[in-house]
């Protein structure tokens, strides 16, 4: 730096290959020599995806599992399996709501049974579904 402004250390001009008696090294004007090539990009692989994180599905994230404490054992069990045992032993404890929500969710759970545990290759039908929700709203109901 001579009096107070930037040495020139450019021995040509950035863009036109001209002396670069008028182009001074400072802000936001990088030497020739550190500056990106036209047409290639300062990044060429872009960047990283990651991990999932945000980006995972709610299925994924529901049926990962996670360590449990069960009375004096630690198990395994996936996240949807504690949150429905926890509501189940909330409506227990007196909570209508969670009571009629579980009542809402058997007949999915029934169903998802079923279909792991049958050799079917066919879906189970809209009908079948009703059917098995109408049978446990009657069982619900004490019928």
């Amino acid at each position: 730096m001579k009096n107070g402004k930037p040495q020139n250390l450019n021995p040509v001009h950035n863009k036109t290959g001209t002396p670069a008696s008028d182009y001074e090294i400072g802000y936001r004007k990088p030497p020739v020599r550190s500056q990106f090539p036209k047409g290639r990009s300062g990044n060429p692989t872009g960047r990283s995806r990651g991990k999932g994180g945000a980006g995972k599905s709610l299925k994924e994230i529901l049926f990962e599992t996670v360590p449990v404490r069960r009375g004096d054992r630690t198990i395994r069990a996936s996240r949807y399996e504690v949150v429905m045992r926890r509501f189940v032993n909330e409506a227990l404890k007196g909570d209508w709501r969670l009571g009629l929500k579980i009542l809402e969710l058997v007949p999915y759970a029934e169903l998802r049974e079923r279909s792991q545990q049958s050799q079917r290759t066919k879906p189970i039908t809209p009908e079948e579904a009703a059917e098995a929700y109408r049978r446990l709203m009657e069982a619900g109901r004490g019928k």
